[in-house]
């Protein structure tokens, strides 16, 4: 084998095992978290959007009105959370025209009395599915009352995040009614 062809395949090596390490630079200043559930449908038709969760009943109440799609797989059923020590953290995308869509938690760090998200989102172009998606990325997290500013790397998608009136609209929203 010579250099040439030995080149990507050392590529590919790398960054395979690269793709679970955690880097130095993302430990300084950074929380811990840990990914819930991530994927392409969540079956949320808003504007993108990011819900912070902190009691059990919320959580309940979130999750019987997201429609996380796993086919062929059965939907999951709840995570247990411990909200006595931990919140959770939905970043949900809205809907998107074609698949290749994501958003992902990059790094979170609290600092001057804020719990600070940082996201990244990519989509748009390349081969992609030519369905609607719902893409999005549930985290969890120890727990803290620090309000929470959301900061967007973002590749062809709008910034938006929802009031806590917004918020509390969507949680409340009657999800149980068909359309016609």
């Amino acid at each position: 084998m010579n250099k040439k062809s030995a080149l990507p395949i050392f590529l590919f090596i790398l960054f395979g095992l690269m793709k679970n390490t955690v880097f130095a630079s993302d430990l300084y200043g950074g929380i811990a978290y840990q990914e819930v559930i991530s994927g392409d449908n969540c079956g949320y038709e808003g504007k993108e959007t990011v819900v912070v969760i902190r009691a059990n009943a919320a959580w309940e109440k979130f999750w019987s009105r997201i429609k996380i799609e796993t086919f062929p797989e059965p939907a999951p059923s709840l995570p247990k959370i411990d909200f006595e020590k931990e919140m959770v953290i939905a970043c949900l995308m809205g809907v998107q025209s074609t698949g290749g869509y994501t958003i992902q938690v990059k790094k979170i760090e609290e600092g001057a009395g804020w719990l600070y998200v940082f996201l990244e989102t990519n989509g748009g172009g390349g081969l992609a599915t030519q369905e609607f998606t719902s893409p999005y990325q549930i985290v969890r997290l120890q727990k803290t009352d620090l309000p929470l500013s959301v900061q967007v790397a973002e590749h062809s998608v709008k910034n938006h995040s929802l009031s806590a009136k917004e918020a509390g609209a969507f949680l409340s929203k009657d999800v149980s009614k068909k359309a016609p």
